[in-house]
């Protein structure tokens, strides 16, 4: 099934337009617009807006009592309207039209057979004959006038209908108007209030999106400068321990090199030292030996005295160990800090000992000295 859409302002306006085209089509439709009687004839006037009157045509319809009707008509316009005349009043043979441009009007004109005029009348049937026939004469002319009346009535009160419906259109023109004016701005408004918030929330995202891009921009330079300085104290401390590995490897082969001067010169030293000593001793147990072998062979002679017990040397270790104190209370090790093999081989020559060779003489005549006491 169909849904009907209905629409009582559409309804009503659609109701206004047929009305108005009525109005229009009655008030541009032919009509009688006046008649005349002068002295010589009687006069209908038929008036219409636009257009010609070639269609139009008037016919004598005879009645009774010796009436004649003239029937005035035309079918395109769809007009037709009717005259009652006594025939013994009017020729008919003489009726004939009268055009004004001007004016587009078609005057038919009717003449008299008597040249009569009745002022008290206004367009009378001029009836010669009986009372009664006056009588249905004026009846006639009464009924005409109201029919007129009504008509006319009908028209104004179809006119105040239009003109009312016509104020009904306009009002609701007006109010459809206003309707669709007000619909207009409220649907600007809320494009301008949609407009102006997604505006604010395309500067947000883009003020969060620029915010998120510095942040992570300084998160990235901040990362990037802790890993520079990770980098750099890495190197630097690859840097220290490289140094402090070369500073002990240097320290190092110095002390095996002072070391080695050191037991090189202790052992020079005792060797300078202990020569001279151990020929000395070597002379002494071969003399005490000789001499024992002479006191045996006296002894195989005579008894021989007891021998008094020999002085007690003293032992050479520990003037060996003292002079080897003495030796290694002296600096050995060279002054650390110079980075070239020539500064540590002139430190080194600094804190040389002297040979045995040079103090040979002064050691030997001392300890000589000692032991011939």
């Amino acid at each position: 099934m169909f849904a009907i859409n209905y629409n009582p302002v559409l309804s009503f306006l659609d109701l206004v337009q047929q009305q108005q085209q009525q109005q229009l089509r009655q008030q541009f439709q032919p009509k009688i617009s006046k008649k005349v009687e002068t002295e010589d004839e009687y006069q209908i006037h038929i008036f219409k807006p636009y257009g010609d009157f070639n269609s139009y045509e008037v016919r004598a319809l005879k009645s009774q009592n010796g009436l004649v009707k003239l029937v005035i008509e035309s079918e395109p316009d769809n007009f037709q309207a009717t005259v009652s005349f006594s025939l013994a009043e009017i020729d008919l043979q003489e009726i004939n039209w009268l055009y004004f441009r001007a004016e587009n009007t078609l005057v038919l004109r009717i003449p008299k057979k008597q040249k009569v005029c009745y002022p008290q009348f206004y367009f009378p049937g001029c009836v010669i004959g009986n009372e009664r026939e006056q009588q249905r004469d004026d009846r006639l002319r009464q009924a005409e006038q109201a029919k007129l009346n009504a008509r006319r009535e009908s028209e104004e009160r179809v006119r105040r209908e239009a003109e009312r419906a016509r104020r009904e259109a306009e009002r609701a023109r007006r109010e459809a108007e206003r309707a669709r004016r007000e619909a207009e701005e409220r649907a600007r408004r809320e494009a301008e209030r949609a407009r102006k918030e997604a505006e604010e929330r395309a500067r947000r995202e883009a003020e969060q999106a620029r915010r998120a891009a510095e942040e992570k921009a300084r998160k990235e330079a901040a990362q990037k400068q802790a890993e520079e300085n990770a980098r750099k104290e890495a190197k630097a401390r690859e840097q220290a321990k490289l140094q402090e590995r070369k500073e002990r490897i240097r320290r190092e082969a110095e002390a095996r090199n002072a070391k080695a001067q050191q037991e090189q010169f202790v052992e020079q030293l005792l060797q300078n030292f202990f020569t001279p000593f151990l020929s000395q001793v070597s002379q002494a147990q071969a003399k005490n030996s000789e001499e024992k072998v002479t006191q045996n062979n006296e002894s195989s002679s005579s008894p021989a005295p007891v021998p008094a017990p020999a002085p007690k040397q003293p032992s050479p270790r520990l003037d060996a160990n003292d002079d080897n104190e003495s030796v290694q209370s002296e600096p050995l090790t060279p002054e650390v800090g110079s980075p070239k093999l020539e500064a540590k081989d002139e430190s080194l020559d600094l804190h040389k000992h002297p040979s045995l060779e040079e103090v040979e003489d002064e050691e030997f005549v001392m300890f000589r000295k000692k032991f011939e006491q």
